[in-house]
């Protein structure tokens, strides 16, 4: 389920909180320049994104994308720790961060003294992955079953 489907359909929200207990959190980054943006990153994260969500539907939340702009990755990792603090007390046990290799610094983020898993989903993106979307499927397959090794080791 997306997090932006809770309001248009509460009532399924209703039915389905008591057992999703999983985030999944899309991060990537982009240019714009002379007024011509770079959406790869984009395209391919919202496409595998929505794949394990689509597959997980029933425990998994999928939210918002964080689009990253900056040239300082510490204002990223200052931003993601922030947004995972605020679920803390959600009631939710696995928080998945999915990213393109290298935008985010593991070391950085300061992960260890959160009271639930954090686990870093980096994807290694190639040009050639957002001009076909069938490339992105064996990704998003590899990404799920970490998602699901996850759960069954129940941490």
């Amino acid at each position: 389920m997306r997090l932006t489907s809770i309001r248009s359909a509460p009532e399924e929200w209703k039915e389905k909180a008591a057992y999703i207990d999983t985030l999944l959190l899309p991060i990537y980054g982009f240019q714009l320049q002379n007024k011509e943006p770079e959406l790869s990153e984009l395209e391919a994260v919202d496409r595998i994104s929505a794949q394990i969500e689509r597959e997980l539907t029933g425990r998994l939340l999928l939210l918002p994308p964080i689009a990253y702009v900056g040239k300082n990755p510490s204002t990223l990792h200052k931003y993601i720790q922030e947004v995972i603090s605020t679920f803390i007390e959600a009631q939710f046990h696995h928080f998945f961060l999915i990213y393109p290799e290298g935008r985010i610094m593991e070391e950085e983020l300061q992960l260890e003294s959160l009271p639930f898993q954090v686990t870093l989903l980096p994807v290694t993106l190639k040009p050639s992955l957002a001009e076909d979307p069938a490339t992105l499927t064996p990704i998003a397959e590899s990404l799920r079953n970490k998602i699901v090794q996850r759960w069954m080791n129940g941490n």
